[in-house]
C-alpha cells in the first residue's frame, strides 16, 4: 500500500519536511517499526534525500525528488529519484588516491546498507527496502 507519495523542492528544508511526514505515516500504518527502526528509517531518508538535493539536483529549485513508499507484511520500500544526470558507482579506481575518493564519497551509502537497508542504484533512481522481520519486532502486519 502506498502510504506517501509526493514531489520535493531541491531544498534541505522540504526533505526535512517531507521526513516527518513520512515518519508519521509510517506510525500510523506499520505498528511493528518502534523508535529504533524509525530512527534507522529517519537516518537512511535524510541521507537519500540530501543526496538527490545536493548532488543529482544541485539545489536547483526549478528541479524536484520523487519519493514513494510503499508498506507491505513485513517489507517498506522507498523509491526515490531526482532530476540529475544519476551517479555510476561501478567505476573501478585506477589509484589509491581516486580509491580513497570514491570510498569518501559513498560513505552515506555504505553507511545505509551497514543499517541492513537493500539498496539499489540505477543512476538518478535509487530503491531501498527495509525487511522488518530483521528487526526483530512483533509481527504484526502494516495496515
Amino acid at each position: 500500500m502506498v502510504i506517501y507519495e509526493d514531489t520535493i523542492q531541491s531544498s534541505f528544508a522540504d526533505v526535512n519536511r517531507a521526513v516527518k511526514q513520512i515518519d508519521g505515516r509510517i506510525m500510523r500504518h506499520c505498528r511493528q517499526v518502534d523508535d529504533a527502526t524509525l530512527f534507522k528509517i529517519n537516518f537512511m531518508l535524510r541521507e537519500i534525500l540530501n543526496n538527490a538535493v545536493e548532488h543529482g539536483n544541485h539545489f536547483d529549485m526549478g528541479k524536484r525528488v520523487h519519493c514513494r513508499v510503499e508498506a507491505f507484511d513485513y517489507y517498506i520500500y522507498f523509491y526515490i529519484s531526482d532530476e540529475g544526470s544519476g551517479v555510476d558507482l561501478t567505476c573501478q579506481p585506477r589509484n589509491s588516491e581516486c580509491e580513497i575518493n570514491l570510498t569518501t564519497r559513498t560513505r552515506g551509502l555504505a553507511t545505509v546498507r551497514q543499517l541492513d537497508f537493500a539498496v539499489v542504484i540505477d543512476k538518478n533512481k535509487v530503491t531501498i527496502s527495509l525487511d522488518l522481520r530483521q528487526e526483530d519486532k512483533d509481527e504484526e502486519n502494516c495496515q
